[in-house]
């Protein structure tokens, strides 16, 4: 079993991930798009969503550039059409309704608005191998399944090539280098599709999974 030297530094490149959504806005009075998180339904051509911590349901609109909330909806609730999913959106919501603008995430099975991402700024995982990957301001941690807990990085922060991030890091472990590519990727556990694919070289090991941000973004 090897063992990691446990290193925790701040990240501050990291801050710096995602491009694809925006950071939560306060409000969306003046039009403002901002993350929202909740559950989305779709029956006979109209669409409703409902903010996690609401009762509310609203009407949602799809306006994404190439139809994506209608497209992951279709391919998840294909065996339940009218059933609701949790979704992450970058939209613009008023008291009426919300304008879909891009999507981050959709799964009809796991944590929903139970999850926790704060301080979050990137999450990974995926099978055969299998493996979990969550970087944070102060450390970056990767589980693969040869090991029996998290291995912890020194990162040599995140860097931004075209729309990808690279993420270089090591630790006495070894060196680890994570590419997250703006490329839409399935589940093949629970069948949630997710925006951004996940490619991590670990010594001579190689891992592909599905990502998505945290809160922590810019």
């Amino acid at each position: 079993m090897r063992k990691a030297t446990i290193v925790s530094v701040v990240l501050g490149p990291l801050l710096l991930a995602s491009t694809a959504s925006s950071q939560p806005a306060t409000s969306s009075a003046q039009g403002e798009a901002r993350i929202i998180r909740g559950t989305y339904s779709s029956r006979g051509g109209t669409s409703f969503f409902t903010s996690c911590g609401s009762k509310t349901r609203l009407r949602a609109s799809d306006e994404t550039p190439d139809g994506s909330v209608t497209a992951m909806y279709a391919d998840i609730s294909r065996d339940n059409p009218s059933g609701q999913v949790f979704t992450e959106v970058s939209g613009i919501k008023t008291a009426q309704a919300v304008r879909i603008l891009s999507v981050e995430k959709m799964y009809r099975d796991g944590p929903g608005c139970k999850e926790d991402l704060s301080g979050i700024v990137w999450k990974g995982r995926g099978y055969e191998p299998a493996f979990w990957l969550e970087a944070d301001a102060l450390s970056v941690r990767f589980q693969p399944m040869s090991e029996s807990s998290p291995l912890q990085f020194e990162s040599g922060g995140i860097l931004e090539e075209g729309a990808s991030r690279v993420l270089s890091a090591e630790s006495s472990a070894g060196k680890i280098l994570v590419r997250i590519l703006p490329h839409r990727c399935k589940d093949d556990l629970t069948g949630g599709i997710y925006s951004w694919r996940m490619e991590i070289t670990f010594g001579d090991q190689k891992f592909t999974g599905c990502a998505y941000p945290g809160d922590v973004r810019r």
